[in-house]
């Protein structure tokens, strides 16, 4: 389905992923029955999650990019790919791109295998192994979905948001007893705090800071580091949903105090842990033979 999504986008313009079903359903014959077929899990049809694939690895590849929440439109290099097309643009040939193959690696990586993930039809390894590359792939796009969200929230949501995971996590004890602080306090370089435990026999302090493309830098962690020794405080936590520059982690790991850095990508992935701002769509038991059972 790549490359006839690649086209709608590029004749029709900026779409979101429902809209483009109906084109595909119409370009593939797809008869009624087929449309209505779900996955295993029951949860939804195979064609909406083959459509949802098709356009996350056209994202992931760089021919095309998000304009807003769930809509895509074509990028110039996704026009220049579309003026001498493959005959088929399958996950082998998005390879020849950098950006996808760095989203495969970080898959990969996350799913402890040496091979990048493999959805075409000849897969490799055992059902374990296909199991955790499908697994780890579906984790990175959410992560990318969960913070592009997170984005679009406001500074003081986003601390907000801040403070929540860190009850999840299992500091503070509730909203009310963690004392978080916003900018209004005055605390300058400091935008909330949180017991480390349920007593309050210590005090972490926060800062939470939503950019969208600005990463951060390292006057911004020696003013954190700063209001931190004004506070004779020795635990902060900096989370951003950018980046940290390698001067502002060289930095964070030299100074007196212990300063955590949680990026953006961090983040989300605590989020998905501690089930912030995400739910559970489908559970998978493995089960083995119980050889146990049979010892009569």
């Amino acid at each position: 389905m790549t490359l006839p999504v690649l086209r709608f986008i590029a004749e029709k313009g900026v779409h979101k992923i429902s809209e483009i079903e109906p084109l595909v359903v119409d370009y593939f014959s797809v008869s009624p029955d087929e449309s209505a077929e779900t996955l295993p899990s029951g949860t939804e049809t195979r064609l909406h999650n083959r459509v949802s694939w098709a356009v996350y690895d056209l994202y992931k590849s760089g021919l095309l990019k998000r304009v807003k929440r769930g809509h895509y439109d074509i990028t110039e290099h996704g026009q220049k790919e579309l003026q001498s097309p493959p005959e088929q643009m399958d996950r082998t040939y998005l390879r020849k791109f950098d950006s996808f193959r760095e989203w495969e690696e970080k898959s990969a990586r996350k799913s402890k295998t040496s091979s990048p993930v493999n959805n075409t039809a000849e897969t490799s390894g055992t059902p374990e192994d296909q199991m955790a590359e499908a697994f780890a792939a579906m984790q990175v796009a959410l992560a990318d979905e969960l913070l592009e969200k997170v984005k679009e929230i406001s500074p003081v949501g986003f601390e907000q948001l801040v403070l929540n995971l860190m009850i999840r996590m299992g500091y503070g004890g509730s909203r009310e007893a963690s004392g978080f602080l916003t900018k209004a306090s005055g605390d300058n370089g400091i935008d909330g705090l949180i017991n480390e435990d349920r007593l309050g026999l210590d005090v972490i302090y926060l800062q939470a800071k939503r950019y969208t493309e600005n990463n951060i830098s390292e006057p911004q962690i020696r003013e954190f580091v700063g209001a931190l020794a004004g506070k004779q405080a020795n635990k902060g936590v900096y989370i951003t949903t950018t980046a940290f520059s390698r001067q502002a982690i060289a930095f964070a790991e030299r100074v007196q105090q212990k300063v955590i850095l949680i990026d953006g990508e961090k983040l989300a992935e605590l989020m998905i842990e501690h089930d912030l701002g995400v739910s559970t769509k489908t559970e998978y038991k493995i089960k083995r033979l119980d050889t146990d059972f049979f010892d009569f």
